[in-house]
């Protein structure tokens, strides 16, 4: 074993190969995976099927009702055995667990969401040393917990018994609306043991106090542990350019806070995606003895942020400003991206949020019914320029209050905010999902008792507040969403301030049109469900499962009557299909249709309105959901929608009345943009009927209409409906932004026949599809089921005489002949039959 040269102990020895497992009573043990959970070693070891695959997962309750043990015979490291401190860390434990060392107990951990370091030199053997961890059932706990206790918390979304508020655990493993009851135990994270002599570094903390264009200045503490007083040097590295060093700095026997400053010349700042540069900074600190070094490294980005709150004539304001800037907040919910995240690699991580990225968001909320998402996933947000809205693991439920669970909360809220806040990419701490709003208006408040409430309040207004004014007091910290203050001096869902979630349409069954009933300060949530597409459901289902409304079906839709609203949405906008197939995409499209009204209004309300994340942007498991991305990483009609109504310069006409419409030019660009706009109003069959150009400058961070088009002095109401109008805003001869504006649904739309001209050639090892249009198509959809890869853009329209070249980057290499005889291409018209 090497020294360590980047850790805050002197050895360390990673103990996760080896394990063993089995259900708690059998003899047999068996291999397992660390990190990993029961479901997974069951699933590895063939001892259950794919619980995905089509209802399996209901036969599987089972597992979440025993208890389970896992196993780990070790040696220690040598030179890791001579260390005068010994330590085993456990960085993850879901969720109630015994750990015996050598026979003697050393913890009993209740907190999935927390580490746990546990002193072991006593107890340690040179060699064949055992390890067990006993897992108890959380459903047993749970029930041991709420035994005297009547009326339990509600807990809506809780699928099992209505008991996980008492347990620190991942919320959607009890299932969600969009979720399966996958209730895990395990290690779910890593395990290590660790070794010092002399001095350890418990914390290091980085924090920004001056930031200007000449200079930035910034504090370093550390918290030093030592087993005797000595002097240690410290160095602050940046660049590979000392910026601070400290010789002969007293460390005390104990722990100890020592403090030093430091600065960067002519600092680069961090941006979001479409603003500027994510420039980072690796800062390396090392504390250094005679005879000892450790080092601690973190990046780091450079920025300001602040959510600017101020009162006005309508109410207060709520907005990001990143680097004195105004942000409109472009994006969509996170959920976590498998029912069992161990599974999830760096590549997983880097496509759904490199697709963020790619479809022009700035912001991704990080759910509160999920987990706190591992280094890999802020690390790549930095890199991206995605800020991230950070919710702490608490949805749709109340929780207990007494101490012992006040206290494991703090724990956890300590823990992962030293772990996060370095972070550039987080804008804020929230305190929960959706809990305020439900106690007030979900009938909470007349059904349960007051002290609930009050356990509300001690939670979220009292441990978590005072933890985030500790820990990031430079941070907001929102105590829910939607919320309307941080004091509950103001109701929750107040259009007029803080943040709001909108389900009018979906839920409340409104018409896509409803959007712009509701202009809000930021909207956090809003959705529609589709399905995904075949090839995603084929892995689910047989042949005779393929019916919305067939059991298999039902049991990948976990909202209650999901289907059937997709279907009712379906029959007032579309022509219903009759082949399955076709019903998957319509809905896809329909969901792309609907969430563009909504996110082109609020873009639209730009100002008073500065955020728009629609729920949600991933699955973790294949589903019916609000998802733009479904499990396999497939891009659904949303997200290439998204791509487009998100795009930093936005041209949205909108018809205001029967006889009016105003374009719109939205923009998020920080200077003003010359350019012409282009309008025309063309009928259905491809004549045109009217058009016009319009020279101007579009305003930088701003909304506002620039042209407005009386239609009654152009055409008749029977033209102006089976008509559409294209708008593009066009720099230098190349269209910045296009949009079309249709008069009618599209069920009553008389969509020509399309005409349509394919090609397909090979270029640097993608294949370019070339789509000619002779009549007016809408939603052009290409597919090639045979072929796995991924098409740059797609459900995209045509007008007479244009084309469109889309790039496919094929996971294999593939003929431009093979493909094309494998290559599908329908439009809105064929789908709806």
């Amino acid at each position: 074993m090497a020294k360590q040269e980047d850790r805050n102990v002197s050895f360390e020895q990673q103990l996760q190969a080896g394990w063993q497992f089995r259900q708690s009573g059998e003899t047999e043990w068996r291999p397992a995976t660390v990190p990993g959970c029961v479901h997974t070693d069951l699933l590895a070891n063939e001892l259950i099927k794919d619980p995905f695959d089509r209802d399996n997962e209901r036969h599987q309750q089972w597992i979440s009702d025993q208890d389970w043990e896992y196993r780990l015979v070790f040696d220690v490291d040598v030179q890791l055995f001579r260390q005068k401190h010994l330590e085993l860390l456990f960085e993850g434990l879901d969720t109630y667990a015994r750990v015996v060392l050598n026979d003697h107990l050393i913890l009993e951990a209740d907190n999935m969401f927390r580490a746990w370091c546990v002193d072991v030199k006593p107890l340690l053997k040179a060699s064949a040393n055992e390890l067990l961890i006993e897992f108890c059932s959380p459903l047993e706990r749970e029930k041991e917990l709420t035994i005297d206790q009547k009326p339990l918390q509600p807990a809506v979304n809780d699928q099992s018994r209505g008991t996980s508020p008492h347990s620190r655990k991942a919320p959607y493993h009890y299932g969600w609306d969009w979720g399966p009851c996958l209730i895990t135990s395990g290690i779910w994270r890593g395990v290590r043991l660790q070794g010092w002599s002399k001095l350890r570094i418990h914390d290091s903390t980085i924090e920004q106090v001056r930031l200007d264009d000449e200079q930035a200045l910034l504090s370093l503490t550390m918290e030093v542990e030592a087993d005797e007083t000595l002097n240690a040097g410290i160095t602050v590295v940046v660049a590979g350019e000392v910026v601070s060093s400290i010789e002969g700095q007293p460390v005390h026997a104990g722990r100890n806070q020592i403090s030093l400053e430091f600065r960067i010349d002519n600092p680069k700042r961090w941006w979001p995606t479409g603003m500027g540069e994510q420039h980072l900074y690796t800062i390396k600190t090392v504390l250094a003895t005679d005879d000892e070094r450790l080092m601690v490294q973190k990046q780091i980005g450079l920025r300001t942020v602040e959510v600017r709150r101020e009162a006005d004539a309508e109410g207060e304001s709520f907005y990001f400003v990143v680097n004195d800037v105004p942000v409109f907040a472009k994006g969509a919910n996170w959920v976590p991206a498998d029912s069992f995240t161990t599974r999830l690699s760096e590549a997983h991580y880097r496509h759904l949020l490199e697709s963020a990225r790619d479809a022009n968001m700035n912001m991704i909320r990080v759910w509160g019914g999920g987990i706190y998402e591992p280094a890999i996933f802020y690390e790549l947000c930095d890199e991206l320029g995605l800020m991230v809205w950070q919710d702490f693991m608490f949805a749709c439920s109340m929780y207990p209050a007494g101490d012992a669970f006040l206290k494991s909360v703090e724990h956890e809220a300590r823990y992962q905010m030293r772990r996060l806040r370095h972070h550039p990419s987080i804008m804020l701490w929230c305190g929960n999902n959706e809990i305020e709003i439900a106690w007030h208006t979900w009938g909470w408040k007349n059904e349960y008792p007051a002290s609930f409430w009050k356990d509300y309040q001690a939670l979220f207004h009292g441990v978590l507040e005072r933890v985030c004014a500790s820990e990031d007091p430079r941070r907001l910290y929102w105590p829910s969403s939607p919320s309307s203050s941080t004091d509950l001096s103001q109701p929750p869902q107040d259009e007029n301030r803080g943040d709001v979630h909108y389900w009018g349409v979906w839920h409340g069954k409104e018409p896509f049109e409803a959007y712009e009933e509701h202009r809000c300060r930021f909207m956090s949530e809003y959705g529609f469900q589709s399905f995904p597409e075949l090839k995603t459901v084929q892995s689910y289902t047989v042949e005779s499962d393929h019916d919305i409304l067939s059991e298999v079906m039902r049991a990948h839709q976990r909202n209650d009557s999901g289907n059937e609203k997709i279907k009712y949405y379906m029959k007032q906008y579309y022509d219903i299909p009759e082949d399955f197939a076709s019903f998957l995409i319509l809905s896809q499209i329909q969901q792309a249709h609907g969430i563009k009204a909504g996110a082109e209004f609020l873009r639209r309300s730009m100002p008073y309105c500065m955020g728009s994340l629609y729920w949600q942007l991933n699955d973790c498991w294949p589903v019916a959901s609000w998802s733009s991305i479904d499990s396999f990483g497939r891009w659904k009609a949303l997200q290439y929608y998204a791509r487009r109504f998100y795009a930093p310069l936005l041209v949205s006409p909108h018809r205001r009345n029967d006889r009016t419409v105003e374009i719109y030019l939205v923009s998020d660009r920080q200077e003003a943009l010359a350019g012409e706009l282009q309008w025309r109003l063309i009928e259905l069959d491809g004549t045109t009927v009217a058009s016009g150009t319009k020279e101007l400058e579009v305003d930088a961070l701003n909304s506002r209409v620039y042209h407005t088009i009386d239609l009654a002095d152009i055409a008749g109401k029977d033209v102006i409906q089976r008509s559409l109008l294209h708008c593009a805003f066009v720099q230098n001869g190349t269209s910045v932004s296009e949009n079309i504006l249709y008069f009618s649904r599209p069920k009553d739309q008389e969509l020509p026949q399309p005409e349509i001209q394919v090609a397909v050639n090979e270029s640097d090892g993608d294949l370019l599809i070339s789509v000619q249009a002779g009549s007016v198509v809408r939603d052009v959809y290409l597919s090639a089921h045979k072929f796995d890869g991924f098409f740059e853009d797609n459900f995209f329209d045509l007008l007479p005489g244009s084309s469109r070249t889309i790039r496919f980057r094929a996971a294999d290499n593939i003929s431009a002949a093979d493909f094309y005889t494998g290559l599908r291409v329908a439009s809105l018209r064929e789908l709806m039959g």
